[in-house]
């Protein structure tokens, strides 16, 4: 068996790499099949191979036939290992011990097996289960779960198949962000997908389902073979925007119309790729069409000059300087203006011109700060788009293919860009650092056009720049790029984002650097309150976008989720007005670490706040917190057998008509009455068997009454 290591999945920025190269998932997910039916894997995993796709994904925990099976074939395995997670699950130690168990067994089997290329330890977890919950808490079992795969395999992917229904369940410590989504306009894909990759922060996005059933005559009135024809067109349109938006990978759902489930065949259902027969349907082929194009280059593009200004940075380009290798995108030159450096900065970059292929200039001027050398790049580059990145940060590949397309998609912008991603942390110091609030990073209007883009990766088109004056020479170290994106902003142009135009930005080495740094910042914002007193607040910049801290998004303690009425939104969202701050990395995240950490973001903050007022910014102010809604609350939990399936439904409907009224959508609740709350849940055990779970919230109030009524109409007697 080869090593693993050589050929398992590992993330690289955006995308999954296996061994040195990109690798972009093609994945169909493949049964669960009824008992009596089970096609054979050999020839089925040849065909599946043939068709062009990589992966499968596999519901039902592989076997060792089927992980061999798929290394003779080629493809990864992206599996699943089941546990009830359709349960009540956080309120039972044991699920979760028998989830561990088992996860323990596979991994411990299978770990190490070349084709198991991910694990995604849980599937769509119900919403009205995760309200019950609670969203914090289901989270924090799924990362405790993720945690405890990482300690067994820890090169394994590991991952939670979420769904919109559920949006704001992001474990933060996944490896990467898998979603199931099925939307049947383009339209619709394309802009969801682009909200997708805001919520997974810095790490991958996977379609881990996307499907059309063509069992639906009745419903929508098209003939069978009409139906299989829209099957092939939506397959081929969503693979293409999944590829175009820069995700890494697309699972078709499913390879057959065999499917088993709920301890039956499913004969009401038909998403497959084939007929129940093996026969194949049109979109099998449309995909296999699909995969086989070949992604053309851009025509005449057009000439990007990148400038790295730098001063006494030699250590650090001289890491950096071969990356630029390394970039697909031919048509750049590649400038270095050195700020009137001390250290070998200038031979370093000799050397390297000597050595390289790159169109390469290295530009001096005397000591004159960041803007001057921002300004020198401009004059003297040759491109028509001028990209900046700093000495210490260094380009993804396919860095310029997303600069194009965000510029591309938005004829309005003057300039774009992306993410900053930090590299794996060198030291305890480093890791702190790279957690810490206050790092430079994007803040969005929408999913594609930002408030301000931070000045390591910030392209601009090089004569607008010129014409409007170029950078405000009195920003000597930092702010100088959020006065330009404000400048653009008024004069009405956009700053264009793409989440794959990445790259990779090494944060301060100690804990030293990065208290100078927020000193730096602190100058600037005093500089930038005197020149737009109107974009301030008594605590600083007052951003109208939403601030990306790189982490996924996710739920903290009294987070505002929006579940729609009695929690049935079909896309259901968290509000906030920046992202949750990113997790110390692994092998960082102790409890003294924690400590260290909080303790670095309280003194940053005031030494930022400090050297602001002390250049004349804005004086913060005190305010109150607001009283928190419920605090004196009491919950009464019950739960009530029924012999019935899914009665949740019937009850809500039941106490509608007896004057309970809905909640507001982002209401930890779904119905009330005057003081009155309540919440249900249920969990289904078969056709005939369900438990229905209450918990009636209320002041400190006698219920006992209002508990017989609702139980009364639980159980069908009113």
């Amino acid at each position: 068996m080869p090593d693993a290591a050589a050929v398992s999945l590992t993330v690289h920025g955006r995308f999954f790499h296996r061994g040195d190269q990109q690798v972009f998932l093609r994945a169909v997910t493949y049964g669960p099949f009824p008992p009596d039916r089970e096609p054979d894997v050999d020839s089925e995993f040849a065909r599946i191979a043939a068709a062009g796709f990589n992966c499968v994904r596999i519901y039902l925990t592989p076997t060792l036939e089927e992980l061999d099976l798929a290394e003779k074939h080629g493809l990864l395995v992206m599996a699943t290992v089941p546990w009830h997670w359709d349960s009540l699950f956080t309120e039972n130690p044991a699920t979760i011990a028998d989830a561990k168990r088992e996860l323990t067994v596979f991994l411990q089997r299978h770990g190490p097996h070349p084709a198991l290329g991910a694990l995604l330890l849980a599937n769509e977890i119900r919403p009205d289960l995760v309200r019950f919950m609670g969203p914090l808490q289901v989270r924090e079992v799924i990362e405790d779960l993720i945690e405890h795969c990482h300690s067994l395999a820890p090169a394994l992917l590991v991952a939670y198949a979420n769904f919109p229904t559920t949006e704001y369940l992001e474990p933060r410590n996944a490896d990467f962000t898998a979603f199931n989504v099925y939307l049947e306009k383009q339209e619709d894909f394309e802009r969801y997908v682009r909200r997708l990759h805001n919520i997974a922060g810095d790490r991958p996005l996977l379609l881990t389902e996307f499907g059309f059933s063509t069992w639906r005559e009745k419903e929508v009135g098209l003939s069978a073979q009409e139906l299989e024809d829209k099957q092939a067109e939506m397959l081929s349109w969503a693979h293409r925007v999944a590829e175009e938006e820069a995700t890494a990978g697309f699972t078709v759902y499913s390879w057959s119309d065999l499917w088993f489930n709920g301890g039956r065949e499913v004969t009401d259902w038909s998403f497959g790729l084939t007929r129940r027969d093996g026969s194949e349907k049109p979109a099998l082929a449309r995909i296999r069409e699909e995969f086989s194009q070949k992604e053309l280059p851009p025509t005449e593009p057009s000439l990007f000059t990148i400038a790295i200004c730098t001063r006494n940075g030699g250590h650090r380009l001289k890491d950096n300087l071969p990356h630029f290798e390394n970039i697909v995108d031919p048509n750049f030159e590649l400038v270095v203006v050195d700020d009137g450096s001390s250290d070998d900065t200038r031979k370093i970059v000799d050397h390297f011109a000597q050595q390289t292929s790159l169109d390469i200039r290295v530009l001096s001027q005397e000591p004159s700060g960041l803007s001057a050398a921002r300004n020198h790049a401009a004059r003297e580059g040759r491109g028509e788009f001028i990209v900046y990145i700093d000495d210490d940060a260094r380009p993804h590949p396919l860095w310029l293919k997303y600069l194009r397309k965000a510029f591309a998609r938005n004829p309005n912008a003057a300039a774009a860009g992306g993410p900053n991603l930090p590299p794996a942390p060198s030291s305890r110091q480093n890791a702190i650092v790279t957690a810490c609030a206050g790092n430079a990073s994007h803040i969005l209007f929408t999913d594609t056009t930002a408030e301000h883009l931070p000045g390591c990766n910030f392209a601009l088109r090089r004569e607008l720049l010129l014409e409007m004056g170029g950078f405000d020479k009195r920003y000597h170290a930092a702010g100088d790029d959020v006065d330009v994106c404000w400048r653009l902003l008024d004069a009405g142009y956009d700053l264009a984002f793409h989440p794959a135009a990445c790259v990779f930005h090494d944060r301060r080495p100690d804990i030293k650097g990065f208290f100078r740094q927020q000193r730096g910042y602190g100058e600037a914002e005093a500089l930038l309150f005197q020149k737009h007193p109107q974009r301030f607040g008594s605590d600083g910049i007052r951003w109208k976008g939403f601030l990306y801290s790189g982490a996924t998004l996710s739920p903290d303690e009294g987070a505002v989720i929006y579940h729609g009425p009695m929690g049935e939104a079909p896309y259901q969202m968290l509000n906030l007005r920046h992202m949750p701050m990113r997790a110390l990395a692994d092998g960082y995240d102790t409890p003294f670490n924690r400590w260290l950490l909080k303790l670095t973001e309280k003194l940053a903050s005031r030494q930022r706040r400090k050297t602001r007022q002390k250049f004349r910014g804005p004086v913060a102010k005190w305010h109150p917190s607001s009283p928190q809604p419920y605090a004196h609350e009491i919950a009464t939990r019950r739960d009530y057998s029924l012999g019935e399936c899914a009665p949740r439904a019937r009850v809500l409907a039941s106490l509608i008509e007896q004057g309970w009224v809905i909640s507001r959508d982002e209401q930890f609740a779904d119905l009330e009455k005057g003081p009155l709350r309540l919440i249900l849940a249920e969990t289904i055990h078969s056709a005939d068997s369900t438990t229905l779970h209450l918990r009636l919230m209320y002041p400190p109030i006698p219920v006992e009454e209002v508990l017989e009524k609702l139980g009364q109409v639980i159980e069908g007697k009113q």
